[in-house]
């Protein structure tokens, strides 16, 4: 069986086989928070939005427990996203150093964060109860989470001053800002909800054929003046992509010697720009994704990853090439993800203790593989020798 949902439509709800969306829904109802980044933010709004995320911790619960009791599996797996709503909604709530710290409702509020994985461990303790010992367990921790310092929403800018080239269109400026009034005024999405769900979505459906987002759409910039351009990654990791000749339709940059120097020049420029805040580079590092990744779809990313100084906020930069530039941050996530995670693993042949070495994401799939006595041709990853089961001796 399988159970996910669209972020962006709320109201839809994905299963296989397809009959239990229906089942699902009548028995616990629907999702009550919806796309997190749209809650109210006051006390009235973070209290309901810390209690709902109990409630749905609750649920999941219980639907886990349901399945998990339907069958004998082979591999089951579930998922409690709320620790992961929770941070980037509320971490400021929960550091006296962020600049959108309010202690009077961090006061009336109390500490959601701790509340949320209070409720997610008593959820996967329940779900214990209910295994024999010689099942393994992973509870995995993907990432960690922190405060939400990054310059993505400043990435464009700098490279069109870089270039010295205009700034993003008029259109690109008025969809950031449409999308930003809609995650940050509930009154707004209220009045339009009825709109959107009965005339929007019907309409999108039919007649918008991209696999994008339409806010996203939106927000791309024009790329034929410009030698290299921002992606939408993410707000950690900064994306930029460089108009390479025979790649895009404007191409400016050769491919070899050209695109290296390139490359090359472009992070110097970067890492030159400083935090006028605290006098330190806003950039940590430039990564080149072929030296990350590799397939066939590599075309589609971007050519290098911006990975950003999150010591501090950044909101007022400069450099001897752009001058000095300022923004207000225009998102409403306070917390956001940060590199390293965290793994409980539980079963016949794992010795108590702790690991000496951290693990790569890569090695989970084959080493699961390896439990189920399946085999996964061509994979990056290795199976973990602390959790190898010992085979039986003929």
């Amino acid at each position: 069986s399988h159970l996910t949902h669209d972020p962006d439509l709320p109201d839809r709800l994905y299963t296989w086989p397809t009959s239990l969306a229906s089942e699902i829904e009548a028995k616990y109802g629907r999702d009550p928070i919806g796309y997190c980044n749209r809650i109210t933010r006051n006390v009235e709004g973070f209290t309901q939005f810390r209690n709902n995320l109990i409630e749905r911790t609750q649920k999941k619960a219980q639907l886990s427990s349901q399945f998990l009791q339907q069958e004998k599996w082979d591999l089951f797996m579930t998922v409690f996203a709320e620790s992961h709503c929770v941070g980037h909604q509320c971490w400021h709530l929960n550091d006296p150093t962020h600049p959108k710290y309010d202690s009077a409702i961090a006061q009336a509020v109390g500490n959601p964060i701790q509340d949320i994985y209070i409720a997610i461990d008593k959820a996967i303790g329940d779900l214990l109860q209910q295994i024999d010992s010689d099942t393994t367990v992973f509870v995995l921790a993907s990432h960690g989470m922190g405060p939400h310092y990054d310059g993505t929403f400043l990435l464009d800018e700098i490279l069109c001053r870089l270039e010295k080239v205009k700034t993003p269109a008029v259109q690109q400026q008025v969809a950031k800002a449409l999308n930003s009034s809609w995650e940050k005024k509930p009154i707004i999405r209220h009045l339009m909800q009825p709109l959107r769900k009965y005339i929007w979505q019907p309409v999108r459906d039919r007649f918008w054929k991209s696999d994008k987002p339409i806010r996203h759409a939106l927000q791309e910039p024009d790329t034929s003046n410009r030698k290299c351009f921002t992606l939408p990654n993410n707000d950690v990791y900064g994306g930029i992509r460089i108009n390479l000749v025979g790649r895009e339709p404007n191409g400016k940059i050769h491919p070899g010697a050209e695109y290296e120097a390139y490359c090359q020049q472009l992070t110097q420029d970067l890492m030159e720009i400083i935090n006028v805040k605290t006098g330190q580079p806003i950039v940590k590092r430039v990564l080149k994704t072929q030296d990350h990744y590799q397939g066939e779809y590599l075309d589609h990313f971007p050519d290098l990853l911006v990975e950003w100084n999150r010591e501090a906020p950044i909101a007022q930069v400069s450099s001897p090439k752009i001058g000095i530039l300022e923004k207000v941050f225009p998102g409403v996530r306070t917390g956001d993800h940060k590199p390293d995670g965290l793994l409980f693993a539980y079963g016949p042949g794992i010795a108590p203790g702790q690991l000496e070495a951290p693990i790569s994401i890569l090695d989970f799939a084959p080493t699961i593989a390896a439990l189920l006595e399946v085999t996964l041709p061509k994979v990056d990853g290795k199976e973990i020798p602390a959790f190898k089961t010992p085979k039986p001796i003929a």
